[in-house]
């Protein structure tokens, strides 16, 4: 119950952070996708000139010499983010032609279409309204326990049935009305919603305060709710 109640309290917080995670994570997925996407699309081409580079006579179209000649340590492949106009996936390979070694490459954009901006957008308002039906959710969750509670003392306060009053009906009205006193926000919507309510169990309580009938051992349980209602 302490947490749902501090989760209330803190909702708006923890929401618009959960959204904001969330979509940073769907965006980070899509990105990663069509990075790998790039990365299978550069890599089939690598495949099939490794195939085909006996019959080539001059580069193939789409394929570039690289004027930096480091990448000859390497004995395979390697890829490489290019940014120009775009983000770009190169792969650079180490190629041997009639004795000569030189390194060729090959850049694929990584696609980020109004689809994907779609994609983040639906991803977005499916969140807002899973927050917001989940505050609903929550608030009925405490308004049913609440009623359970009130229903409790008020029973006992009509039937002048005090054998049980040692139960934790009482004693968790009082937890909780002591936790909605120190958060002002989850204060207001109790108040809002039981203000009459509360009146009534606070005017049937002093009843039975005054009438002293109620017993001693439980006299100092009841004076306390009835402070804080």
């Amino acid at each position: 119950m302490k947490f749902i109640i501090t989760l209330i309290q803190n909702y708006i917080s923890i929401a618009i952070v959960s959204i904001i995670l969330i979509v940073v994570v769907f965006g980070a997925v899509l990105f990663l996708y069509e990075k790998n996407r790039a990365e299978m699309q550069l890599l089939e081409a690598v495949k099939d000139f490794i195939q085909y580079q006996n019959q080539l006579i001059q580069i193939p179209q789409g394929w570039d010499i690289e004027a930096d000649y480091s990448c000859l340590q390497s004995k395979h492949y390697s890829m490489q983010f290019v940014k120009q106009n775009g983000l770009y996936r190169k792969i650079v390979y180490p190629y041997t032609y009639h004795d000569t070694s030189f390194c060729i490459s090959k850049q694929v954009l990584i696609q980020w279409t109004i689809y994907h901006n779609l994609m983040l957008l639906i991803v977005t308002i499916v969140c807002v309204g899973f927050w917001v039906l989940l505050y609903y959710v929550l608030q009925m969750f405490l308004y049913s326990r609440v009623w359970k509670y009130i229903v409790h003392i008020q029973h006992v306060c009509k039937s002048a049935d005090f054998e049980y009053t040692h139960n934790l009906g009482l004693i968790r009205l009082q937890e909780m009305l002591q936790m909605y006193h120190e958060k002002k926000h989850i204060k207001a919507m109790l108040y809002k919603e039981f203000a009459v309510v509360f009146a009534q169990l606070k005017n049937d309580i002093g009843f039975n305060l005054e009438q002293k009938k109620i017993p001693d051992t439980c006299y100092q349980e009841f004076l306390q709710i009835y402070n804080m209602l």
